[in-house]
């Protein structure tokens, strides 16, 4: 069935590698909403089967969070230009780029089947897979706002290993993550606008910072 773990997790990472090949950040932010979507639904299975009051909360804190805070943080705060600009300058080009996640897709694979077995070894090198990608694309990216799609792709491969703990995870780490991730885009938004005050929002034409 569609809502299956499984399939899920597979949905989380092709939104990972949609994120990753996207050329411009209003389509990478499309790919995040719908990976962070995929992490709710596990949220609402999990919540489902163990009637867990707690992981009810947590879900609504992600709901309220990274579903709809976060995209409306970056629609508002950013330059409407910068989500219609299509980046052309990355460390690597989109073919390397997709061979590299392709090989950290595998790693994630690898490891995860060496620490679990069966599923949950699956699952589990899936979302590391994810995280894996998102550190990629913050590493690969000069443009700033697809830098922080990276940010936020990484923290969804974070939360889906933490899925896969929930019953043993204490409510209060999780919300600790989601605020925590909500404060880092609120910085990046207004280092964002800081850079557009130097007329670009690509890094790699900062060489230096002066007072």
């Amino acid at each position: 069935m569609w809502f299956d773990s499984p399939m899920l997790y597979v949905i989380a990472l092709l939104a990972g590698a949609w994120i990753a090949v996207s050329r411009e950040a209003r389509v990478a932010l499309q790919g995040y909403v719908v990976q962070t979507i995929a992490v709710g639904v596990l949220y609402l299975v999990t919540a489902i089967k163990t009637a867990d009051p707690m992981i009810w909360l947590a879900l609504v804190g992600l709901i309220a969070l990274r579903i709809l805070f976060i995209p409306w943080l970056l629609q508002r705060s950013l330059p409407r230009e910068l989500y219609l600009q299509r980046q052309s300058r990355e460390l690597v080009s989109p073919a390397y780029g997709l061979v590299l996640y392709v090989i950290l897709s595998a790693i994630g694979l690898g490891v995860g089947r060496r620490l679990g077995h069966g599923l949950l070894g699956t699952d589990f090198g899936i979302a590391l897979a994810v995280l894996l990608i998102g550190f990629a694309i913050v590493a690969i990216a000069h443009h700033t706002p697809k830098q922080i799609m990276g940010i936020l792709a990484a923290d969804n491969g974070a939360d889906l290993a933490v899925v896969l703990t929930l019953t043993r995870v204490s409510v209060v780490a999780d919300y600790a993550v989601f605020i925590d991730v909500a404060v880092a885009v609120v910085c990046l938004a207004f280092l964002v606008i800081r850079l557009r005050m130097y007329g670009t929002s690509h890094a790699h034409d900062l060489h230096e910072l002066r007072g």
